[in-house]
């Protein structure tokens, strides 16, 4: 029995002739076809009759290819064959970077080049499959290179859920070694991977009377296997590492000038761990303590090293191998060190860093340019209550030096007060010389002049004399701090500092050149200044309907430290459409500071760290304290509730007429059993939720101790970024949609949650959560651990409204849609078909991708939502 969840396949079907070997050949970078398939049985016929290639090939190359995942839109930088000179374009390339990590179906390569082990062939594979008890749907194909001598072929199998890179790799150690004769190719599970499809000459085989392979089951047959066969994965290790030896060969000059550079250089960036999946594969968890290669550590580590060096392209420094190393030894007791000593340690990570490995080709080209500032952050990055604030206040006790403390709201000032005050005691805390600015402490004075006042204040006290001043973060990013070198800055939440706004250039481009003049080139952008005019209009309270407009706009022009652009090509033809301005906030007036600290749940992931580590190469430094521990585990004590399955949180979602938020909430009054439930929403939406108004805080409460009485929580807020956001951002620091998704929406709502009880260390009380969306309640679950529930019958759970009699658009469908009516906005057509190269589309792509089209016209706004 097959499951029904939908199964995404991204295809590869364009053929080009090779200059070199003027052979016809698949192009192997380019996405052409997203389809979302119902059903395997769908798949299979996907895969074994559309990909099928249609005519005798010339050679294995010409072929076509198939992932069975989706891909975000990236940009791709490419050489002109002719000029030399580079070009970046736009589109659903396949890169790894770009993937998203859930895989519909298990595939795997059976390639017999192990001749220490006898041949398999695809009657054996399914004879293996029953043998162990098994029965998935399935269906196997030859390749080009098969022959009755040497058996080549695929095996794709249903799979009851999607999985990850991690978890597809670990799924083929066990099935290489119960199923496929140790015969399978290790190598094609990295981000990015793919395989060819059938060729024109094929032999199949099927099996579609069974049931979706188990994910977990085998999972724990391979952890099995991993404890009683350790060596199963050293024949991945092996493959794995890079191919060339130093040596074999002498290295160039310039090959030993880059070494010698890469050995010097000591530096640190806090993403590379092997927490960090695009550094450190999951899968590789444990292989090292399993001593899985040899039975010895030494030779597991060198090969783990290998692989780390190889999958960086090369791009590590002797710092971060370093830091790797020693992680990687500590899942083993620091058998490596004890045993071997720090010189053989030395002498490893010199030859692993010497290994040439392949370049990565550039998949993104950022559109402003990199800057130096210097800035080193010290980092305390760790979950909701495991103790920042506690030891960041209990350093400042202790070092009694001067303090800019900034927090995200006013009314924090007075808690962090008293929290430093419980934490330093009376006799300590009241040697400090306390102060505070904000718009509420001085009505009489901005910010900066009550700042002002303290400094004149603070230059009167000796020089060893301790201050905190609190400020708020709106407050502290447009502060000039030049004078303020005495003192530490310590951010307690990450801010915000990325903003967008667009216009439609054709009616307001004459009017902004009176307020706005470009300021000079900064990679593909303008930087903008305001004119004197413009300040004028920037300053004014009395805006008309018209100048409304762009005031928005005058008014991030006008704040300090703040730096607006525009795309240079749409500067310089405003004719042409939609102007995009982007703001970021700076983070250069922090230089000052003798020392600059941030906290955060994961802040290293956040807009603003990657925004300003791209921008401004700012370094962010890991900072370990002691954490608390729990009495028990979220995952014993956790229980997460949803109720949409096709739909998620979303303004238009929660205004449509079957009234979800009243209904959701009209059931978790009665699930709750008269217990208080703490809850969030959107402003608009507040009056339609039918609980406790009391207990209402906003979607943004970080920082809040004293809400841990609640033991259920419900986030009913939609906090979706708008696609004009996700793709400015992309362009400016490199972040894919789902991480801009999954900081900005989901990150929050992991914050909102642990205002509850979760957020004593110390209870073991019972925490229910509500959410809206299958998606929300995933994302927990990966953080808390516990269960999930869907509550049926609550509110209507079916896919969005549909433009096409066909049925509603699929994910792979809307991605597309938008990048052509991206070409159409630019072309300024109304009609796709109007379009070079629309004729691939087909039939109901041209219908939605126009109806979409059309939709997008009537209802862009300033904030950059946009229809589908």
């Amino acid at each position: 029995m097959s499951n029904s969840r939908p199964l995404h396949v991204s295809s590869l079907k364009r053929i080009y002739q090779n200059p070199k070997t003027n052979l016809p050949q698949l192009s192997m970078a380019e996405i052409t076809d997203f389809n979302e398939l119902s059903d395997f049985q769908a798949l299979r016929d996907h895969v074994l009759e559309v990909l099928r290639y249609p005519r005798p090939q010339e050679d294995k190359l010409e072929s076509y290819g198939w992932v069975p995942a989706m891909y975000d839109f990236t940009a791709r930088t490419f050489k002109n064959r002719e000029t030399g000179l580079p070009f970046t374009r736009e589109g659903s390339w396949r890169v790894g970077r770009a993937e998203f990590d859930a895989l519909s179906v298990f595939y795997t390569d059976v390639d017999n080049n192990d001749p220490t082990k006898p041949l398999v062939s695809m009657a054996e594979v399914a004879a293996n499959l029953t043998e162990h008890g098994l029965a998935p749907n399935h269906f196997l194909y030859t390749s080009y290179s098969h022959t009755p001598e040497k058996p080549k072929f695929r095996v794709v199998m249903e799979i009851d859920r999607d999985i990850t890179r991690a978890e597809m790799l670990r799924m083929f150690i066990w099935m290489n070694w119960a199923i496929l004769g140790g015969q399978g190719d290790p190598s094609i599970y990295d981000a990015g991977d793919f395989i060819f499809a059938p060729p024109h000459h094929t032999e199949t085989r099927e099996f579609m009377s069974g049931a979706p392979l188990a994910v977990d089951d085998i999972l724990v047959r391979e952890g099995v296997l991993r404890q009683t066969e350790p060596t199963c994965w050293t024949g991945y290790l092996t493959q794995q590492e890079p191919r060339e030896r130093p040596q074999q060969r002498t290295l160039s000059a310039e090959e030993q000038q880059q070494l010698a550079a890469r050995i010097a250089d000591m530096s640190v960036r806090p993403e590379v761990t092997i927490q960090n999946s695009v550094i450190f594969n999951p899968a590789w968890d444990g292989l090292y303590a399993a001593k899985v290669e040899g039975g010895s550590h030494w030779q597991t580590m060198r090969s783990l090293m290998c692989m780390v060096w190889a999958k960086s392209g090369g791009s590590l420094t002797w710092g971060e191998m370093e830091r790797l190393f020693h992680e990687v030894d500590a899942t083993a007791a620091n058998y490596f060190l004890a045993t071997h000593g720090a010189d053989k340690m030395t002498a490893l990570l010199t030859w692993v860093m010497s290994l040439p490995v392949e370049a990565k080709e550039p998949d993104l080209t950022l559109i402003l340019d990199r800057e130096e500032s210097g800035l080193v952050i010290d980092s305390v990055e760790a979950e909701c209550g495991e103790g920042k604030t506690h030891f960041i206040l209990q350093h400042m006790a202790h070092e009694r030096r001067r303090y800019v403390y900034i927090v995200d709201k006013i009314e924090n000032i007075e808690k962090r007060r008293q929290e430093f005050f419980a934490l330093a005691g009376r006799n300590i805390a009241t040697r400090f010389l306390i102060r505070e600015a904000h718009s509420r402490s001085d009505e009489s004075l901005r910010v900066p002049h009550q700042l002002q006042k303290i400094r004149e204040e603070v230059n009167r006290l000796s020089p060893k004399s301790a201050v905190i001043v609190f400020v708020t973060q709106q407050g502290a990013v447009q502060m000039d701090w030049s004078r303020w070198t005495d003192f530490e800055a310590i951010i307690d939440e990450v801010p915000e500092v990325f903003a967008t706004f667009k216009l439609k250039a054709r009616e307001h481009a004459g009017v902004l050149r009176q307020y706005i003049q470009a300021a000079g080139q900064d990679g593909n952008c303008y930087g903008l200044e305001l004119t004197e005019r413009g300040w004028d209009a920037a300053r004014t309270t009395d805006v008309d309907d018209y100048n409304a407009v762009h005031h928005g706009l005058l008014v991030m022009l006008a704040k300090p430290n703040t730096g607006v652009w525009v795309k240079a090509s749409g500067w310089d033809n405003p004719a042409d459409g939609i102007l995009e301005f982007f703001a970021v906030t700076s983070p250069l007036n922090f230089r000052p500071f003798r020392r600059v600290w941030m906290l955060g749940d994961e802040l290293t992931k956040s807009s603003t760290a990657q925004i300003w580590q791209s921008k401004w190469n700012v370094t962010f430094r890991p900072v370990e304290f002691d954490r608390r521990k729990r009495a028990v585990s979220t995952a014993s004590r956790t229980s997460i509730r949803y109720f949409s399955d096709h739909r998620d949180s979303s303004l238009t979602r929660f205004g449509e007429g079957d009234m979800p938020l009243t209904a959701i909430t009209d059931f978790i009054a009665g699930d709750a059993t008269g217990k208080p439930v703490l809850w969030t929403a959107n402003e608009r939406h507040k009056d339609k939720v039918a609980l406790s108004s009391d207990d209402h805080i906003s979607p943004k409460s970080h920082g809040r101790n004293d809400l841990t009485r609640f033991t259920h929580v419900a986030w009913l807020a939609a906090m979706k970024p708008s696609k004009f956001e996700i793709g400015s951002l992309k362009q400016v620091c490199g972040m894919t949609a789902q991480e801009l998704i999954d900081w900005r929406e989901f990150n929050t709502l992991y914050q909102f949650v642990m205002r509850g009880t979760l957020r004593d260390f110390d209870s073991v009380t019972p925490a229910v959560i509500y959410v809206f969306s299958r998606q929300q309640a995933e994302y927990l679950h990966r953080r808390l651990g516990g269960t999930i529930e869907k509550i049926d019958g609550i509110i209507v759970d079916q896919p969005a409204r549909c433009l096409h009699p066909d049925g509603a658009m699929t994910a792979a469908e809307r991605q597309k849609a938008r990048f052509w009516r991206d070409k159409m906005r630019t072309a300024g057509v109304k009609d796709v078909q109007l379009l070079p190269k629309a004729s691939k589309l087909t039939e109901r792509e041209v219908i939605l991708i126009n109806r979409t089209f059309a939709a997008s016209g009537a209802t862009n706004d300033n904030s950059g939502a946009q229809a589908a």
